[in-house]
């Protein structure tokens, strides 16, 4: 590289390494993102954790794959979330949602082998209190944070998820084989404490929502509605969709390219994972600046272009690096999606109602994704998994298609927000 290019090099990531100081000197955005990822690594370590206490219980791999059931089913009532995080202040919500699941989680000291259900209860309602978290964060998130710092933010919180499902696993893992369920359970209520505590040191100015009048069920569709009248995000519904459907067969599909493609035993998937995990720190690192570049709908297009040639012809080829560089890809792919959506309906969405809105949209995501699991457990039975891998990638192709239509950047109207105190 000649000096002149480096000196090219330097200038232009200058931009991005004075947005991240930018970031972390906002004091509300510190904090919050302090408090996420403590909320984030305690349901981390919950949900792998008690999947298997459940099966060191009963030996049985469908019994510890219903706790993992539980919480999904908990999370079907995101959309009652959705409506109380637009009635209420949500800072305060946020807290008091953290420390009803650090009392919730210690009913798991009352369970074992004969109070089994018990498991099952504490898993359903910490989805429920997940899915109420999620959409209270999506919401609170672009009050406590400046609007030319919201891509950043959203980056800095994948790299955080990325990174916890990395390193939460093993100390959950570790934990209840080594000591017991009781130190993961404590854990577990700790990190919502001081996730709840962290929050409360908050300086935001927050006025309690004006009720509109009108009845239950126009306020509990009004996400959906508005959604349903603004193009740009009902592309991208439809886009998500189209992706997690392909995610669905791919959880079934990594699998078969360890076995069938490396000639690895099932241990080996955990390098792949965790290659995936590091490529998608790195794509995070670099997902605001690329954003800042070609807008939201760009960023999701380049991850899932990237996505694309990982699945076909990297991860087909059977050649371990090639498929440790598609893991990466594919873990890059997954943060710049995340990252794209999340920035533009926030951007995109009215205060008052982006609590609803996110719980649409993840709402009409979930279901399509948890039918195309089954499918995909279906799929690999009888079809090559080389057939599959191209599936996706007509699916991830046709994604970024839907995003493309009409232009990657528009013009957008600006959001009245609400007074944060920096």
């Amino acid at each position: 590289m000649t000096q002149d290019d480096g000196r090219a090099a330097d200038t232009e990531s200058a931009p991005r390494r004075i947005a991240m100081r930018a970031l972390f000197a906002h004091r509300n955005t510190r904090v919050y993102l302090i408090g996420r990822m403590l909320s984030l690594a305690g349901g981390n370590v919950l949900w792998l954790g008690m999947g298997i206490w459940v099966k060191m219980l009963t030996g049985s791999n469908s019994a510890a794959g219903m706790t993992f059931f539980a919480y999904i089913c908990g999370l079907l009532l995101l959309p009652i979330g959705g409506v109380i995080v637009d009635r209420v202040r949500r800072c305060r919500l946020l807290i008091n949602t953290e420390l009803v699941s650090a009392a919730w989680v210690c009913l798991l000291l009352l369970a074992d082998e004969h109070r089994l259900w018990l498991i099952y209860v504490v898993m359903f309602g910490y989805g429920a209190l997940s899915g109420l978290g999620l959409s209270t964060q999506a919401a609170l998130l672009p009050q406590v944070t400046p609007d030319e710092l919201l891509g950043e933010a959203n980056a800095v919180q994948q790299i955080a998820e990325q990174g916890l499902r990395i390193v939460t696993p093993l100390i959950g893992a570790g934990l209840l084989t080594f000591v017991g369920p009781t130190p993961v359970i404590l854990l577990d209520a700790a990190l919502f404490l001081i996730a709840a505590i962290s929050l409360i040191a908050l300086r935001h100015r927050e006025d309690k929502p004006v009720p509109s009048g009108e009845r239950f069920w126009v306020e509990f569709t009004a996400g959906a509605r508005f959604v349903g009248r603004t193009p740009e995000i009902f592309r991208l519904v439809l886009a998500g969709v189209v992706t997690l459907l392909a995610f669905g067969i791919f959880s079934s599909v990594t699998y078969a390219v360890v076995d069938e493609g490396l000639n690895q035993p099932p241990a080996f998937l955990g390098v792949v994972q965790t290659t995936s995990g590091i490529g998608a720190i790195l794509g995070g690192l670099v997902a605001a600046a690329v954003m800042r570049r070609v807008g939201e709908r760009g960023l999701m297009v380049c991850g899932l272009v990237g996505m694309t040639v990982a699945c076909s012809p990297l991860l087909m080829s059977g050649w371990l690096p090639a498929v440790l560089i598609a893991a990466a890809m594919m873990g890059a792919g997954v943060v710049a999606v995340n990252v794209g959506e999340s920035t533009l309906i926030q951007r995109r969405t009215p205060g008052e109602l982006l609590g609803r809105v996110d719980a649409a949209v993840n709402m009409a995501v979930l279901i399509p994704q948890a039918a195309a699991i089954a499918l995909g457990a279906a799929l690999i039975i009888w079809m090559d998994f080389r057939v599959l891998l191209a599936v996706m990638s007509v699916l991830f192709i046709l994604s970024a298609f839907l995003l493309a239509r009409g232009g990657l950047r528009q013009q957008r109207e600006p959001i009245p927000t609400e007074t944060t105190v920096p």
